[in-house]
């Protein structure tokens, strides 16, 4: 067992064992719930998820603790810990009070309030493939620091609504990008409505923000070489994003479909993401799926940058279509096997493990996963 998975268990057991005291003594209920997951890649050529997944990989896996504190009717402290590639870490850990059951505040690092599956996209247990759709949920940010406010109602005809907005600040992961991006100004809300059908609900979302990126710059040229050559030097840059998203999710006792379109705006320069993805329970235990999904990336790239990544293969956008089956051994663990065919490269110039890699336009991708929750 590695030294930080080893580190992961004293800390949840300390941490367990300290919440079980506070209970005894009065300080209210504590509840305590794990997710985790271990997948295997395999692409016939480009790398994507992992850094190694054209060799196969075993390195997509996560281990985390959620704990949900109700100090009394109105306050509770929610909190997850997870242990994955980069180690163990605080993802979010927030205070929260209602004023009464439809109105209330969040402060602390907070639970992103996007898409349909920002809130629960590290526990694969309730995704239908091992990995959500990387356009839009490829980012890495699940969070922010701030506060937020929430507030539901039930309208008219059996629809109820739920809506919430947040201000803060954010920061992407550092697998997705070269370093860590600090998100700034990071602003948004979310409405949700459920309709009187059952299983039935559709929505949108709104995030503003700001960001700086270094992009490469030719600053003069180099006389003392044969032939004289470009000087190169990295220059911040100050990045506008907007992003509008809507989504309709539609989950029965067998059938589920569900569809998400966004729009990244960055820099003025808009780029329409979107998947749809369905799948059916044909037996209390098999389920196959599938998945079709689009995303185009900003043209924010300076000439320099664009000869770059048109010498790699990169191309402005990305199809996939996915196949799979899910098996389920009982409530709280699924196993996944599944097969990606890609057309297009966009998302391998966000996943920046190799910069002089050449990729290829048309690849594929073998996935097998075992999820559990509890």
């Amino acid at each position: 067992m590695k030294r930080s998975t080893r580190m992961l268990f004293a800390v949840l057991a300390a941490t367990t064992v300290g919440m079980g005291a506070g209970v005894q003594a009065g300080m209210g209920d504590v509840t305590i719930n794990g997710f985790g997951h271990q997948s295997y890649l395999k692409t016939d050529t480009n790398q994507y998820i992992t850094s190694n997944s054209s060799d196969g990989s075993f390195d997509d896996f996560v281990l985390g603790l959620t704990f949900t504190a109700k100090v009394n009717d109105k306050i509770r402290v929610r909190s997850q810990i997870v242990n994955d590639l980069g180690g163990i870490r605080l993802d979010w850990g927030f205070g929260e009070y209602n004023f009464n059951d439809n109105f209330g505040f969040k402060v602390g690092k907070v639970k992103l309030p996007a898409g349909l599956q920002t809130e629960t996209q590290d526990v694969k247990a309730l995704q239908p493939f091992a990995f959500l759709p990387q356009p839009l949920y490829g980012s890495g940010v699940n969070s922010y620091t701030g506060a937020g406010l929430f507030a539901g109602t039930e309208l008219e005809n059996g629809f109820s609504g739920e809506v919430e907005v947040f201000v803060g600040k954010s920061t992407a992961d550092q697998y997705t990008f070269a370093a860590p991006i600090e998100f700034t100004d990071f602003i948004g809300g979310r409405l949700m409505v459920t309709t009187p059908v059952p299983g039935l609900r559709f929505g949108g979302a709104f995030v503003s923000t700001k960001f700086t990126l270094a992009l490469p710059e030719v600053t003069g040229i180099d006389m003392t070489t044969d032939p004289p050559s470009p000087i190169v030097a990295y220059i911040d840059r100050e990045m506008d994003v907007r992003i509008p998203l809507g989504f309709v999710e539609y989950v029965g006792d067998r059938l589920f479909v569900r569809g998400e379109y966004a729009q990244f705006d960055l820099d003025y320069h808009k780029s329409p993401t979107y998947y749809v993805e369905a799948g059916y329970l044909i037996t209390p235990v098999f389920q196959p799926v599938a998945r079709y999904t689009h995303g185009e990336v900003n043209d924010i790239t300076n000439d320099l940058l664009a000869m770059s990544n048109a010498a790699r293969g990169i191309t402005d956008d990305m199809t996939e279509i996915a196949f799979g089956l899910n098996v389920f051994l009982g409530s709280g663990m699924v196993v996944k096997a599944e097969y990606h065919a890609f057309d297009g490269s966009a998302e391998l110039d966000q996943q920046t493990f190799d910069r002089n890699a050449v990729v290829d336009d048309k690849w594929n991708m073998m996935a097998a996963q075992v999820a559990f929750m509890f």
